[in-house]
């Protein structure tokens, strides 16, 4: 199932046509987004669509945040919203409603192999996103072993870092240097590297992306994951709607007059046919 990312109402049109899930970011809960929604947005756009919608709380949770979270779910459990998490917290909530099985569980690099995935489905959950740090073999074994019920984001920037800090704010603030953060245009640079990493700095944290873009367009028939998702962040709008439809040629052998390659975007492929390795320190 095609999992894509709501910009803007205006775009439901064109997204329902290929997708099979619709991902919605959230002001209060959602890590990084190019745009967001309040809880009140969320519900009407669930009432104008046929598709439904998964809810994106990416965000590592505070007590404070339990409040507005349980208010969340008890506006939205009962309508055609499922929910895409990565802090075990948020589960604790969902059982507790009695809708864990309406929950992806998804800890970005964590879940790396068979077992782990299948540890947290048995508790009934809807889906499981697994790492993209590791082979195109060992997702196909996860995916296999696991009924089909893995979540694999198959398509954006890859995210390597969270954390609670506000990094460039600290930074600014250390060398006394005025900097004015703009989420989706900054760069980090090492001294001995070319590459540009994408920084994004909120209220909640700061995030770092991998500088190439990473795709298993070519790969997503042999490894048939239930839940194909295709991010969006730090796309514009028509470059993305072009891998939306990609995709959905793709996965339903459709014929189409572009390519990737034409998109002109960074791609590399990761960690898709080459183990991670760990080099000890003397």
């Amino acid at each position: 199932m095609l999992v894509g990312v709501l910009e803007n109402v205006s775009d439901l049109k064109y997204l329902e046509t290929y997708l099979d899930f619709i991902l919605i970011r959230s002001k209060s809960f959602s890590a990084y987004y190019n745009n967001s929604f309040s809880i009140d947005e969320i519900i009407n756009i669930s009432k104008i669509t046929s598709k439904k919608l998964i809810l994106d709380i990416s965000l590592m949770l505070e007590n404070k945040d339990m409040p507005l979270m349980n208010e969340l779910v008890n506006k939205t459990k009962d309508l055609n919203i499922y929910y895409l998490y990565m802090d075990l917290g948020f589960f604790k909530i969902l059982k507790d409603n009695n809708i864990e099985s309406k929950g992806i569980y998804d800890p970005k690099t964590l879940i790396t192999n068979q077992l782990d995935a299948k540890f947290y489905l048995d508790f009934n959950m809807l889906g499981v996103g697994i790492s993209n740090e590791i082979t195109i073999s060992d997702m196909k074994q996860i995916i296999e072993y696991n009924q089909n019920k893995i979540f694999l984001k198959s398509f954006g920037y890859h995210q390597m870092f969270y954390s609670k800090r506000k990094l460039i704010s600290l930074y600014a603030n250390h060398t006394n240097k005025d900097i004015k953060i703009d989420k989706l245009n900054m760069y980090l640079k090492e001294d001995k590297r070319e590459d540009f990493y994408h920084i994004y700095e909120s209220e909640r944290g700061t995030l770092i992306f991998r500088p190439y873009v990473l795709s298993y367009l070519d790969e997503i028939n042999e490894l048939k994951p239930n839940f194909v998702f295709l991010d969006d962040i730090f796309l514009d709008k028509g470059t993305y709607f072009k891998v939306v439809k990609l995709f959905d040629a793709k996965i339903n052998q459709k014929k189409i007059d572009y390519d990737l390659d034409s998109l002109n975007l960074k791609l590399e492929d990761g960690f898709k046919f080459k183990d991670t390795v760990y080099q000890k320190e003397n």
